[in-house]
């Protein structure tokens, strides 16, 4: 498990109701799917929260870990990946008298799709999938599970009373008719995707697809009030990222540059393109801009917008800017499509050589680097930057963040978590000391700073990690 200090703080409260209803389902598609990867290994599908459901995944289909779907389903995670690629193609089947199909009235292409990868792989998958879910019984396992599943979806349908369903139409102005549906599944921790089926008369069908995030004692998922903002955030991303695919060719070139600038921060993140990158900052830009319409404080606003630009998405104050531009002249731009020219101009003006030259940045610590005579009874550790940092006392996720160094897991240091006063900062800014340091005399340790943990109190990301390797004396 990754080793990380931490104070989070979410602060948001949402108190709306309004527009067209869904309703949350569990669907034996999706958890077929997740299943399916779990046991060809892939980690995304394999973080369970959920130990007695891991168990009973292990001991129900033993027998099925070496059917040839397992074995496929390894070498397209390993080659094209799971994630979301694995959750599109549930939605794009459907299980009718015991027999998995795909649906009707929709592009032939998109079944081609699912994993970029050579044409008529989905075919012969759903062939596998098929010859699976019958030899392994699993239908049988999902209606086992009924009362687990009718639990979560219990504990998940008053989130359902808040969400303002028709801001997304209304927002990137669509016109055509779009169901929304909520899927909870289970072989994940935190995971969650926003896939959508596109259908040949224009209308659409979105999906929040919400993994675990929270258990209650008894191992049953429970949902607290920021989830809501993740039912947001993957309805998003089916409106947002098809208008990126639409520019991205224009947008490319700088996209890029900014990504090759960004990329220990989004790799970190699971975030492996540019084009992903995109996605991920406008979806997440819009999230900001929807709670923005409902009347959210300006000082949450503002917290939202510094807390992703230091996780490493620059370009979200541009973008919420750009976003109020366009919502402030729809008598002039209808829908989103006729603002895209405006939309390529503030991705393609965003300066990343202005970036790099106004970052900021750790410039040492209070125990060198490298030092070999360190007395152990230090318990705590300060870092200097060569500016004044945010400091927002209720910022999202306030991360103090220490991970692991260069030399890896076994010269990581203990530290004592301390709720109360963990970190505190100079006068100025320009310093962080961070309490709770426990070490042992006469060993050596190896600690990184990552550059996600901060950011300038002008809204300047940290590019680069900090790596300190010191030894303690005897």
């Amino acid at each position: 498990m990754k080793k990380t200090l931490f104070i989070s703080i979410f602060a948001i409260i949402f108190n709306y109701c309004f527009g067209q209803k869904t309703d949350v389902m569990v669907d034996e598609r999706t958890e077929l799917m997740s299943i399916v990867f779990n046991l060809a290994g892939a980690e995304e599908y394999k973080e369970l929260e959920i130990t007695g459901y891991q168990k009973d995944i292990d001991v129900f289909f033993e027998k099925s870990r070496q059917h040839d779907l397992i074995k496929l389903t390894s070498k397209i995670k390993n080659k094209y990946g799971g994630f979301d690629r694995a959750m599109n193609f549930a939605i794009h089947t459907k299980i009718e008298n015991g027999e998995i199909l795909f649906i009707e009235n929709v592009e032939d292409a998109v079944f081609d799709s699912f994993w970029e990868a050579p044409k008529g792989l989905s075919r012969k998958y759903l062939i596998l999938l098929n010859d699976f879910y019958k030899k392994s019984n699993f239908h049988d396992f999902f209606e086992q599970h009924q009362t687990f599943y009718d639990i979560a979806k219990k504990n998940f349908s008053p989130l359902l009373n808040n969400i303002d369903y028709n801001w997304f139409n209304n927002f990137f102005g669509n016109e055509e008719e779009v169901d929304f549906d909520v899927i909870l599944f289970f072989c994940n921790y935190g995971h969650n995707y926003g896939p959508k089926i596109k259908f040949k008369n224009g209308n659409e069908k979105l999906y929040s697809i919400i993994g675990v995030w929270d258990i209650d004692s008894l191992e049953h998922p429970v949902y607290p009030v920021n989830n809501l903002e993740i039912i947001i955030h993957e309805y998003c991303h089916s409106f947002c990222n098809p208008i990126i695919d639409a520019i991205y060719s224009k947008i490319k070139t700088n996209a890029e540059e900014l990504f090759n600038l960004a990329k220990p921060a989004m790799e970190a993140q699971y975030y492996g393109s540019a084009k992903i990158m995109l996605y991920e900052t406008f979806v997440r830009t819009a999230v900001i801009k929807y709670f923005h319409d409902h009347n959210t404080k300006s000082e949450e606003i503002i917290n939202n917008i510094y807390y992703e630009k230091k996780i490493g998405f620059w370009l979200t104050d541009s973008l919420f800017s750009t976003l109020n531009n366009y919502s402030n002249n729809r008598n002039i731009y209808i829908s989103f499509n006729n603002y895209k020219t405006e939309f390529i101009k503030t991705i393609n003006n965003f300066s990343v050589e202005k970036l790099k030259q106004n970052s900021a940045k750790i410039i040492k610590t209070s125990i060198p680097n490298l030092s070999k005579n360190i007395d152990a009874n230090i318990d705590q550790i300060t870092l200097f930057f060569n500016k004044p940092m945010c400091h927002i006392s209720n910022l999202k996720s306030r991360y103090y963040g220490f991970d692991i160094g260069k030399r890896g897991d076994k010269y990581y240091p203990s530290f004592i978590i301390l709720w109360d006063n963990q970190a505190e900062w100079n006068e100025d800014n320009t310093a962080i000391t961070i309490k709770g340091l426990d070490l042992k005399p006469n060993k050596k340790y190896s600690i990184s700073f990552p550059a996600t943990s901060y950011l300038g109190a002008g809204g300047e990301p940290i590019l680069e990690n900090y790596y300190l390797d010191f030894k303690t004396k005897k």
